[in-house]
């Protein structure tokens, strides 16, 4: 047996590319077009959702001062409904009624602090403040 060995080269080189070149610049350029929409579709997305956490946190600071308000008025009636439970004009029954409403306004107060805290802990992660993960 002889040894045997095989040796070769090849080169490919076109001439002439037949628009392939042009086609990629276009191509390149419709891709940047895209991109560019993607990030102003993006950047409209992430306004929105700025406004609405926006919005939402001023909401829940109204109903929170409506909340202190009506808290107030429930504590004033309670105190009223006491006085005449002292003096047997309300029956203890009246004066129950009062403290539930009471509680239930400062429970309705503190349940829109602990969504107000929850919405601004959500735009702080929106914006960025916390990498979840990382």
């Amino acid at each position: 047996m002889a040894p045997y060995a095989q040796v070769g080269v090849q080169a490919q080189w076109t001439i002439y590319d037949w628009g392939k070149l042009k086609r990629d610049r276009e191509l390149l350029g419709v891709q940047q077009l895209i991109l560019d929409n993607q990030a102003t579709v993006l950047e409209t997305n992430l306004n929105r959702a700025d406004a609405a956490f926006l919005q939402q946190m001023e909401s829940l600071l109204q109903l929170m001062e409506s909340d202190r308000q009506i808290a107030e008025l429930q504590a004033r009636l309670l105190k009223t409904l006491a006085l005449q439970l002292e003096q047997g004009v309300a029956t203890p029954t009246d004066y129950l009624l009062q403290s539930n409403a009471e509680t239930l306004a400062r429970l309705q107060l503190k349940a829109h602090e602990i969504q107000l805290a929850q919405t601004r802990a959500g735009y702080w992660v929106h914006q960025g403040g916390l990498s979840i993960g990382c």
